[in-house]
Protein backbone atom coordinates (compact mmCIF):
# COMPACT_ATOMS: atom_id res chain seq x y z
CA UNK A 1 0.00 0.00 0.00
CA UNK A 2 1.37 3.41 -0.97
CA UNK A 3 -0.20 6.46 0.65
CA UNK A 4 0.45 10.17 0.47
CA UNK A 5 -0.63 12.30 3.45
CA UNK A 6 -1.14 15.33 1.22
CA UNK A 7 2.00 17.10 2.40
CA UNK A 8 4.52 18.65 0.02
CA UNK A 9 8.12 18.53 1.20
CA UNK A 10 10.46 20.85 -0.65
CA UNK A 11 13.61 19.00 -1.72
CA UNK A 12 15.88 21.71 -0.29
CA UNK A 13 14.13 21.45 3.10
CA UNK A 14 14.39 17.65 3.08
CA UNK A 15 18.14 17.78 2.44
CA UNK A 16 18.62 20.54 5.04
CA UNK A 17 17.00 18.30 7.68
CA UNK A 18 18.93 15.11 6.88
CA UNK A 19 21.99 13.80 8.70
CA UNK A 20 23.18 10.61 7.05
CA UNK A 21 23.70 7.83 9.57
CA UNK A 22 26.81 5.73 9.05
CA UNK A 23 25.98 2.11 8.43
CA UNK A 24 27.24 -0.86 6.52
CA UNK A 25 24.27 -2.82 5.30
CA UNK A 26 24.90 -6.32 4.02
CA UNK A 27 22.31 -6.34 1.25
CA UNK A 28 22.81 -10.05 0.55
CA UNK A 29 22.12 -10.90 4.20
CA UNK A 30 19.09 -8.61 4.15
CA UNK A 31 17.48 -10.83 1.52
CA UNK A 32 17.53 -13.72 4.00
CA UNK A 33 15.76 -11.79 6.77
CA UNK A 34 12.01 -11.73 7.24
CA UNK A 35 10.46 -8.43 6.17
CA UNK A 36 9.46 -7.81 9.79
CA UNK A 37 13.18 -7.53 10.68
CA UNK A 38 13.97 -4.90 8.04
CA UNK A 39 13.22 -1.97 10.40
CA UNK A 40 16.31 -2.95 12.40
CA UNK A 41 18.49 -2.89 9.28
CA UNK A 42 17.06 -0.31 6.85
CA UNK A 43 16.47 3.31 7.77
CA UNK A 44 15.54 6.28 5.62
CA UNK A 45 17.69 9.16 6.87
CA UNK A 46 15.15 11.67 5.52
CA UNK A 47 12.42 10.21 7.72
CA UNK A 48 13.70 11.65 11.03
CA UNK A 49 13.52 15.28 9.87
CA UNK A 50 10.28 14.72 7.98
CA UNK A 51 8.60 13.24 11.07
CA UNK A 52 9.72 16.22 13.17
CA UNK A 53 8.56 18.80 10.64
CA UNK A 54 5.38 16.96 9.61
CA UNK A 55 4.02 14.68 12.38
CA UNK A 56 1.37 13.32 9.98
CA UNK A 57 4.10 11.35 8.19
CA UNK A 58 5.05 9.52 11.38
CA UNK A 59 1.38 9.04 12.19
CA UNK A 60 0.79 7.46 8.77
CA UNK A 61 3.81 5.14 9.15
CA UNK A 62 2.63 4.17 12.63
CA UNK A 63 -0.93 3.63 11.35
CA UNK A 64 0.32 1.31 8.61
CA UNK A 65 2.34 -0.68 11.14
CA UNK A 66 -0.59 -0.85 13.56
CA UNK A 67 -2.86 -1.98 10.69
CA UNK A 68 -0.57 -4.97 10.11
CA UNK A 69 2.22 -3.87 7.78
CA UNK A 70 5.22 -6.16 8.05
CA UNK A 71 7.30 -3.09 7.16
CA UNK A 72 6.39 0.58 6.66
CA UNK A 73 8.60 3.51 5.74
CA UNK A 74 8.63 6.90 4.05
CA UNK A 75 9.75 6.84 0.42
CA UNK A 76 12.81 8.85 -0.56
CA UNK A 77 12.71 12.43 0.69
CA UNK A 78 8.96 12.17 1.36
CA UNK A 79 6.18 12.54 1.96
CA UNK A 80 4.72 9.35 0.50
CA UNK A 81 4.69 6.28 2.76
CA UNK A 82 4.54 2.61 1.83
CA UNK A 83 3.54 -0.46 3.79
CA UNK A 84 4.26 -4.08 2.89
CA UNK A 85 1.54 -6.51 3.88
CA UNK A 86 1.47 -10.30 3.83
CA UNK A 87 -2.28 -10.61 3.31
CA UNK A 88 -4.43 -8.83 0.75
CA UNK A 89 -7.40 -8.35 3.07
CA UNK A 90 -5.22 -6.68 5.70
CA UNK A 91 -3.67 -4.45 3.03
CA UNK A 92 -7.09 -3.43 1.70
CA UNK A 93 -8.26 -2.49 5.20
CA UNK A 94 -5.04 -0.54 5.83
CA UNK A 95 -5.54 1.35 2.56
CA UNK A 96 -9.13 2.16 3.54
CA UNK A 97 -8.06 3.40 6.99
CA UNK A 98 -5.17 5.44 5.58
CA UNK A 99 -7.49 7.14 3.12
CA UNK A 100 -10.09 7.84 5.82
CA UNK A 101 -7.53 9.25 8.28
CA UNK A 102 -5.15 11.08 5.97
CA UNK A 103 -7.29 11.84 2.88
CA UNK A 104 -4.36 11.71 0.46
CA UNK A 105 -4.01 9.55 -2.64
CA UNK A 106 -3.79 5.82 -1.94
CA UNK A 107 -2.27 3.38 -4.42
CA UNK A 108 -2.45 -0.35 -4.12
CA UNK A 109 -1.96 -3.40 -6.29
CA UNK A 110 -3.20 -6.72 -4.99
Amino acid sequence: VVANPGIHIRTAAAFADVTPAPRSTDWNALSTLPVTAWREVIQNDFEVGARQRHPQIGQLIDAMSKAGAAYAQMTGSGSTVFGLFEHEGVAREAARLAHAQFCGPIFRDF
